[in-house]
């Protein structure tokens, strides 16, 4: 699974001024994405991509991985590639920055490695790559 979100910032209905980003677009996120799904398919890998990308709230990011890692079979494997910006929080947690511009609980990369490897008879072992670049200071 690739997934790459170029554009950050809640979406706007029509003729609605758009509210200024907190994070900078990743203009390159979509080449990314075709790239490394094609290294992957020269190996053999079955590569997917979200077909809407820009719904991806950070509520939501997970739900796709979580899906294909129920769809593997015993000797499947899953690979994410999740290119995005990422917030460290206090406390030292990674969260993954969904299209919306926000972090979520449900975005914590690290409880995703957790649930991975907590989980008996786990399906896959998963490799998670992020972006984790620090939002701009407020002012």
């Amino acid at each position: 699974m690739s997934i790459g979100i170029s554009r950050f910032g809640r979406r706007r209905e029509r003729g609605q001024e758009a509210p200024a980003a907190r994070w900078e677009p990743l203009d390159f996120a979509t080449d990314r994405v075709q790239a490394m799904t094609a290294v992957l398919a020269r190996f053999g890998y079955r590569c997917e991509t979200p077909p809407d990308v820009a719904a991806l709230t950070a509520e939501r990011l997970a739900d796709g991985i979580w899906a294909a890692a129920r769809d593997l079979g015993p000797d499947g494997v899953l690979v994410v590639h999740l290119l995005t910006h990422g917030h460290v929080s206090e406390t030292g947690a990674l969260y993954a920055i969904g299209a919306d511009g926000e972090h979520h609980s449900l975005s914590d990369v690290g409880h995703w490695l957790q649930r991975i490897v907590d989980t008996p008879d786990r399906p896959a072992p998963c490799s998670c790559s992020t972006c984790a670049t620090p939002a701009p200071p407020p002012g």
